[in-house]
């Protein structure tokens, strides 16, 4: 679980105010007379501020003292540590004490001699102020957990895991199961909870996720008696609900790993290389908001192109997937599909860094 750096630490020193990196942090007096925590190391300091941003600099400080002398203004640290309180501290009418605010949130507990948080489960960041941005944040694998993205108010649960698989499941189709695909946009906005051999977190959810950052879209598929395989969306992006939530990406590839062998999987959703019926930018579509009528015609909700529906069917048994294992491109039933997002990086970070 992430803790808090020892070299952040909540210093209250009032009226003041510094703005960090996306938390604002003030700065607060003790409200009582003037005191000092006592004299552990002095550094030099021009304001009330820098000495607490010494502090918060220094792991052995958990109290300051911001003091005037003849020569100026000094900063005094100690590593007593105030509880959040200001109580019982010797009277100096020249010094400022600043106090530790309890920075935990969500039923966090805090540990004032490492200055670290201990998060409860569900919650994670320096202060546990937020949730598990996606599956791959969580720490344990088969497991409901509330994923909230980042800057969202948008929250789902999901069953994030296995934990060996370093990504966000989005979707399985197994040919095993015989499911009714045809579901319309309000079932499928929010998605479809998880049952034997077929779920799908549906398209708000995939917007809500790649919008915090940029995401890998990987298909894993397994054909029984033949090769299996990935193929893999660079950059993978879901537009709004007010968009029609259109589909991105920058580049498509497909990954090699033994025993897997990709090279005969091809780009499903770029229509086998025609430019005409790329998905780049195609808009999601059920039977009751199609797209080209060709949500009806492939009995599914997925992404079709106003030029062309896509060459990716769906049936009761599943999934089936354009290959070319013999030179010639065939639609094949795919017996078991994983599709996954695996984040490269998220744009932004909202941890305390000062």
């Amino acid at each position: 679980m992430k803790c808090l750096p020892s070299s952040l630490l909540i210093l209250a020193v009032f009226p003041l105010v510094v703005v960090a990196k996306r938390r604002r942090v003030p700065f607060m007096n003790c409200p009582s007379t003037k005191s000092s925590s006592g004299l552990g190391m002095v550094k030099q300091a021009r304001s009330r501020i820098e000495c607490s941003v010494i502090c918060l600099n220094n792991p052995e400080c958990l109290s300051a003292s911001y003091c005037k002398s003849s020569d100026g203004y000094t900063c005094q640290l100690s590593q007593m540590f105030l509880a959040g309180g200001c109580s019982g501290l010797p009277a100096n009418g020249d010094c400022t004490q600043t106090f530790v605010v309890y920075p935990c949130e969500n039923g966090g507990t805090f540990f004032h001699e490492n200055r670290t948080c201990h998060c409860v489960d569900g919650f994670i960041g320096d202060y546990c102020h937020r949730r598990y941005r996606d599956c791959q944040e969580t720490p344990l694998g088969n497991v409901l957990y509330t994923i909230q993205p980042f800057r969202s108010d948008y929250t789902f649960q999901w069953k994030c895991g296995p934990f060996t698989s370093p990504y966000t499941r989005v979707s399985e189709y197994a040919s095993v199961f015989n499911f009714n695909y045809t579901l319309t946009w309000e079932q499928m906005k929010q998605g479809i909870t998880p049952h034997p051999g077929f779920y799908f977190t549906g398209p708000e959810t995939l917007h809500q996720l790649t919008k915090q950052g940029v995401y890998d879209l990987f298909i894993r598929m397994i054909v029984l008696g033949k090769n299996s395989g990935y193929v893999i969306y660079k950059h993978f992006r879901v537009d709004s609900e007010a968009e029609g939530y259109a589909c991105h990406w920058k580049s498509f590839t497909r990954y090699y790993e033994v025993p897997y062998n990709s090279d005969e999987y091809l780009d499903g959703l770029g229509a086998l290389g025609d430019s005409t019926k790329s998905m780049k930018g195609a808009r999601f579509g059920t039977f009751d908001n199609d797209v080209s009528e060709c949500a009806g015609t492939h009995n599914f909700a997925w992404w079709y192109n106003p030029l062309g529906c896509t060459l990716v069917t769906f049936d009761p048994d599943g999934l089936n997937w354009p290959t070319n294992r013999t030179g010639t491109v065939e639609i094949e039933k795919i017996d078991h599909t994983l599709i996954g997002l695996r984040n490269v990086y998220w744009y932004v970070e909202d941890d305390l860094i000062l």
